[in-house]
């Protein structure tokens, strides 16, 4: 934005730098990846991955950067070129590095974070990176293929979130959400559906309104619980702008429990202080666009 609004190089130089060093940090061994006979390169992280936060960092900041370079620019190449290939892939996300075929259902095809959990929050992050390649995408006709990972991924928000499909908006600040149990020491018994995984995190039914606090890490450090939830918002937003079908209606289901009924916007959860001081979420400043009707 700064190079947009100064024409200022060393704003859009910057912008490159962020960009080379996020796509470094997170190209995985396996960056070159031959699939069903086609080889793609330097892919983000994506399936390849358990940190699937750093998918929606390096590829926020590669669509960006892209979107911003000249045409003439050296680099506009190797950058555009980065881009069209971790859209080629978008098709047969759904179809790798899952341990199960039906985890797919849950959107976890990202990895699951470990051993038998998911992250909700990481996956938000990689949505609104994801999300936000699929909204510019559609202005260049290449939107297909980062559709496709979207509706591929998705449903870890646009189900879990819905309240009216997976009842997890109210526990929007899970640090870590258990996928599989094994009870009795034998085979994991897994989860292929999210009522089935809010079930088995937090059994009875769901408060009809208002959202749950109190979320701890696995060391027993307190975390920013409204800012996972504004994170989960901002992916939301940007899923309704791309035209992922089921996003409005999550979205719905999230916003109205962060909506405080007396001032109409959001709630004194998420404005306020903690351990680490004053807090607001910037994730806040998303905001579905005009016109998509949520």
């Amino acid at each position: 934005m700064p190079w947009l609004l100064t024409g200022h190089a060393a704003h859009r130089d910057t912008a490159i730098f962020i960009c080379l060093a996020m796509l470094q940090s997170q190209f995985p061994a396996g960056r070159n990846q031959t699939i069903n006979g086609t080889l793609y390169q330097n892919l983000v992280g994506g399936p390849f991955t358990q940190q699937n936060r750093g998918v929606g960092w390096a590829t926020r900041e590669l669509w960006q950067t892209d979107m911003i370079l000249a045409d003439s620019h050296p680099l506009k190449p190797f950058l555009t070129d980065t881009l069209n290939d971790n859209a080629a892939i978008g098709p047969l996300v759904g179809t790798i590095a899952v341990s199960d075929p039906r985890l797919a259902k849950l959107g976890l095809v990202l990895g699951l974070g470990g051993a038998n959990y998911a992250k909700l929050w990481m996956n938000a992050m990689a949505l609104l990176g994801i999300a936000g390649a699929a909204v510019r995408a559609q202005m260049t006709g290449t939107r297909p293929g980062w559709c496709a990972m979207l509706d591929a991924v998705g449903p870890i928000l646009t189900d879990s979130m819905d309240d009216a499909v997976g009842g997890y908006a109210y526990y929007a600040n899970d640090y870590t959400v258990t996928v599989t149990a094994d009870p009795n020491g034998g085979v994991a018994q897994m989860y292929f559906d999210w009522p089935s995984v809010r079930q088995a995190n937090h059994p009875g039914p769901v408060p009809a309104t208002g959202l749950a606090f109190g979320s701890y890490q696995g060391d027993g450090a307190s975390v920013l619980d409204f800012d996972y939830q504004t994170l989960a918002r901002a992916a939301l937003c940007r899923m309704v702008g791309a035209g992922q079908p089921q996003a409005p209606s999550a979205y719905a289901s999230l916003n109205g429990r962060m909506h405080d009924a007396a001032s109409g916007r959001k709630g004194p959860c998420f404005v306020g202080s903690n351990q680490y001081g004053p807090f607001d979420s910037t994730t806040w400043a998303y905001d579905p666009p005009p016109g998509s009707g949520v």
